[in-house]
């Protein structure tokens, strides 16, 4: 399949609509795990887990390969080992015993993750033309 028809298989299926709106939610949610007693943060990792999967299908989808997409494959290598890490802090509960650590992984998913959409954008845009 060429490019101009590869465009035109995804041109009205916008990978921005994969994400949900509640997105910014589950991140906050996982900030309050680790100072209030919640055993739901587990949704809320799935949802964020689940959009990042869904997301990178969407863009695998798109292109037979990333050789040319270096910076998306980094984004994808990133995401993939703070979700990882993430959900050992949870699941072992170290987080408690260290919060910050687990708050800087935070961060860093909640960084990655909004320069992961600004790529989106720019994917949308580009498969839209």
């Amino acid at each position: 399949m060429n490019i101009s028809e590869q465009k035109g298989k995804f041109k009205n299926d916008l990978l921005q609509n994969l994400i949900p709106k509640s997105f910014e939610y589950h991140i906050t949610k996982l900030y309050d795990a680790l100072y209030h007693e919640s055993t739901i943060y587990n949704v809320n990792l799935d949802t964020i887990s689940k959009t990042y999967k869904d997301l990178k299908k969407g863009i695998l989808d798109r292109y037979e390969s990333l050789i040319a997409l270096p910076n998306i494959k980094d984004s994808f290598e990133m995401l993939e080992y703070i979700l990882q890490q993430l959900y050992s802090k949870f699941e072992n509960n170290s987080f408690i015993n260290d919060p910050l650590d687990t708050r800087i992984y935070i961060d860093s998913l909640k960084k990655e993750f909004k320069e992961f959409k600004e790529t989106i954008v720019e994917i949308d845009r580009e498969f839209q033309s």
